[in-house]
């Protein structure tokens, strides 16, 4: 049926039959005013209430009664007040009082009393032209009462009417108006002297009293302040702000300089021994994920109309064998997911035409069920299968779960619908904060937040990376605020035989809700140490604030019900202690926690790598730091030789206990990580142009005769031979991004003799010992770290080369991008294509291996 209400509002139910009528209705809940007016800048929420308003303007150009532009300026003005009969009736008053239509029709003109809330503006015309009078300053009786009105003196004037008539109640106060202007010239006046008031009024000590006398001096955290001060702008705030700018402007309008160019000089000496053939890496390097240049196109390139659509048979890939979520995306949930798409949007009629191709509630739910089959396979399992409700969670959450399942998707038409939803997630979850302030410690809210994070830091998309990167930022400082990594947050919560029916019930979904937090502060701790380790950045979270209990086991994680978890706790041996925490993790390492009943020992032992990771950023920081230094003392040499010591003693000896997988493959990334810069070589291989390249050239020269660096690639290859035995689909987003630093290593070592003018490879004698990487220690390979004697190689992997030795750096790369594509793969329809940051990977890996004396060797 054609007029069939297809469409309904998610908030209070209301149905509508077109798309743009459910978009209009939806703005009348969020109080959106998205059309506004070019020419005095107010905003409706309606095309066509705009337009009408603009044909008013065009009116009164052309010869109406009120022009609707001051004279002087150009600023726009409006009817300082109506009177009372025009605004009742809704009409247009004038500024003469009493007003034309009042003396016509006989009636009193009397003011409307102005309220609190009015805006006042800067440019009004006055209701009666007022006589000279000396200027004052402002009296005591106009400071605001107990009510919150200003009081002012009772000095009147009255308006005469034609005819000699005056008109009863109307009555202006000329004092209020005097003191108007003089509060205007005060604060202009006082403007500059406004901070040394402040810090006079405020000091303590400039008052001579005794702070610790101060009735607000009683013990408070630093951010807590002694007055919850209302931050909305007033009458004097916006007098205040007018002053401000006009200083500034008259001070601040200085001639720019040209400033003179430093460390520019191109000097012959210093090129001719410094490597060349490097300007391929230079665009490989751009056309990568590691560099954007911001173009206003990309938010529209991103947000393609036809990213919202997915035609139904795309969706028969997607169907998994068993249900990893208990409740599905029923019709309603489906609407609320639409609803929040297009108030994230503008519609236009390409937009609504896409959106009428929206998924079905049907394949919603099969992206759902997609990505908790990933929760259960994943290491961190962060959002609970069996509490999560579609028609009850929040939409922001549903879509954040629905883009993640289609991001995990190999169907590129599923993709993009995925990164459409997240880019909505993405656009409300900040109004969503700003409009209220208790949604920063609301759950599910920031669950969807990091959803959303998740699939754009991964996402192969320069403008989503950067993005998500610094979103990260706010996160990490609510959940601080918010003392979620402190563990007087979480007591401990465990079942005992009595607990049945609804006291049972309540116990455990409290202890789902405080183990989702603990479980989410992991995931963002993990998320930040990937992050920092993918993008060599700061990472936003210390290992030394982490104080809460390590994540319960995830066999009660995954428990269905309540009876279902009180059954498994209870069938465990019960625990003579809490449950550990990180800081008792750090503290024991390299050793591992002793075995307790209910701790995800697999967790536990990859968030305690990743807390090295703070360890070793800050080694190298200091290295850093003291390479620079001029001269470098004994003390800082001394100091970066023991941490370093320390470091690799404690790495080597966590690497001989039994690990999971996932956990050799992080640790040999952390040997090979404090071997070596990373940073360094992407400069080398041409992130950041030719001079940069040519700088750290002798930097890394020092470091390819060290034995640092023998070390480094024998991590590198550690780290290709783990990389080859993990789970398939395994090798995407920052394991990805782990493997290409591999293989960047032992690029690196075996094209900087290459690029050298001073040193080139020895020919390999045939009864050289070949030296495998990717294998088992052996004698071979302790000669070779020692002495750097053998001929260091890798062995392919799934890829047409069989091996590579590192005297041809072109072939090792192609071997570690075979290794990531096989793995990458989709074991179901191996066709299909790559996620796009590994083919961003594979093809950076690619074009520097096709670099001058790389290809082929």
């Amino acid at each position: 049926m054609s007029g069939a209400a297809l469409f309904q509002c998610g908030e209070c139910k209301r149905a509508f039959a077109r798309a743009d009528h459910l978009a209009r209705h939806i703005r009348s809940h969020t109080q959106e005013k998205p059309f506004t007016c070019s020419v005095c800048g107010k905003q409706f929420t309606r095309a066509d209430l705009l337009k009408r308003h603009v044909n008013s303007h065009n009116d009164s150009e052309g010869g109406g009664k009120r022009p609707r532009l001051d004279d002087d300026d150009g600023a726009p003005v409006r009817v300082s007040q109506a009177c009372k009969a025009c605004a009742a009736v809704k009409l247009k008053c004038e500024e003469e009082k009493p007003c034309p239509r009042c003396v016509k029709k006989g009636i009193v003109c009397e003011l409307v009393p102005l309220d609190g809330r009015r805006r006042v503006r800067d440019k009004v015309r006055p209701i009666v032209a007022l006589q000279h009078t000396p200027q004052h300053t402002m009296a005591a009786d106009a400071y605001p009462t107990s009510s919150g009105a200003p009081m002012f003196g009772s000095n009147t004037v009255q308006a005469t009417a034609p005819g000699g008539m005056v008109p009863e109640g109307y009555i202006h106060t000329q004092q209020q108006q005097q003191q108007q202007q003089q509060q205007s010239l005060s604060l202009r006046n006082d403007a500059q002297n406004i901070f040394a008031n402040y810090m006079t009024i405020n000091d303590p000590i400039a008052n001579s009293t005794p702070y610790l006398a101060h009735p607000f001096s009683h013990q408070r955290d630093i951010l807590d302040f002694n007055i919850d001060a209302d931050l909305g702008l007033n009458h004097l705030d916006l007098g205040l702000l007018d002053s401000y700018n006009e200083m500034f402007l008259k001070n601040c309008m200085l001639p720019m300089q040209n400033p003179s160019p430093i460390g520019c000089t191109d000097d012959p000496a210093s090129r001719s021994s410094t490597p060349d053939g490097l300007t391929r890496g230079i665009a490989a390097f751009r056309r990568s994920v590691w560099q954007y240049n911001p173009a206003i196109r990309d938010l529209e390139t991103d947000k393609r109309q036809e990213d919202f659509s997915l035609m139904t048979q795309e969706g028969r890939c997607l169907k998994r064998d068993w249900r990893a979520m208990k409740n599905r995306v029923e019709q309603g949930s489906r609407d609320r997911i639409l609803a929040v798409v297009i108030s994230s949007v503008r519609l236009d009629a390409t937009k609504i035409q896409a959106i009428s191709s929206f998924p079905s509630a049907e394949m919603l739910d099969d992206l759902a069920n997609l990505f908790f089959h990933s929760q259960h396979s994943t290491l961190d399992a962060w959002i609970h299968p069996s509490t999560f409700n579609p028609a009850t969670a929040i939409p922001e959450l549903v879509v954040a779960v629905v883009a993640c399942g289609a991001f995990a998707t190999s169907i590129p038409t599923v993709r993009k619908v995925g990164h459409a939803l997240q880019e909505a997630v993405m656009v409300l979850i900040p109004r969503n904060f700003e409009r209220d302030n208790s949604f920063t410690r609301n759950l599910e809210m920031i669950q969807a937040c990091v959803l959303a994070l998740d699939i754009g830091l991964w996402s192969g998309n320069k403008r989503k990376i950067e993005m998500s990167e610094g979103f990260r930022h706010p996160i990490a400082t609510i959940l601080r605020r918010a003392a979620r990594y402190r563990a007087s947050k979480y007591p401990l919560l465990v079942p005992s035989p009595e607990d049945t029916g609804k006291v049972l019930e309540e116990k455990w979904r409290r202890w789902v809700e405080q183990e989702s937090y603990k479980r989410l502060i992991y995931h963002i701790f993990i998320q930040d140490t990937q992050c920092s380790m993918s993008f060599l950045v700061n990472p936003l979270i210390s290992y030394a604030e982490l104080t809460l209990s390590l994540p319960e086991s995830s066999d009660l994680w995954f428990a269905q019900s309540a009876q279902d978890w009180k059954h498994r706790y209870l069938g465990r041996s019960p625990p003579n202690r809490g449950v550990p925490s990180f800081i008792d993790s750090i503290h024991v390492f390299p050793a591992y926690l002793p075995p307790h009943a209910h701790l995800d020992s697999r967790l536990a032992i990859y968030t305690t790598l990743c807390g090295v990771w703070g360890k070793i950023w800050e080694f190298h920081q200091l290295a850093s730091v003291s390479f620079h230094s001029n001269p470098r003392t004994e003390s800082i040499s001394l100091l970066l030789t023991t941490r370093h010591s320390e470091l690799l003693t404690s790495l080597t000896a966590a690497a001989s206990a039994a690990l999971p997988a996932e956990c050799r493959f992080f640790l040999n990334l952390l040997l090979m990580y404090l071997h070596v810069s990373l940073e360094d070589l992407q400069l080398f291989a041409g992130k950041e142009g030719e001079h940069e390249s040519r700088r750290v050239f002798p930097v890394l020269k020092r470091w390819h005769d060290s034995q640092a660096s023998r070390q480094a690639v024998w991590y590198a290859g550690n780290l290709l031979r783990e990389a080859k035995h993990l789970p398939r689909n395994t090798l995407r987003a920052f394991y990805a991004v782990a493997v290409y630093h591999a293989g960047l290593t032992l690029w690196a070592y075996g094209k900087l003799p290459i690029v050298s003018i001073a040193e080139t490879f020895p020919p390999d004698p045939a009864d050289t010992a070949v030296v495998w990487l990717d294998g088992e220690e052996t004698m071979e390979v302790r000669r070779f770290i020692e002495t750097k004697v053998g001929r260091p190689g890798i062995r392919g992997g799934s890829g047409d080369v069989e091996h590579a030795f590192l005297t041809t750096p072109g072939l090792v790369l192609k071997i570690v991008g075979s290794i990531i594509r096989g793995n990458a793969e989709d074991a179901r329809d191996p066709g299909a294509a790559l996620p796009p940051i590994v083919e961003n990977l594979i093809q950076l890996m690619t074009d520097l291996s096709n670099t001058d004396g790389c290809a082929g060797g």
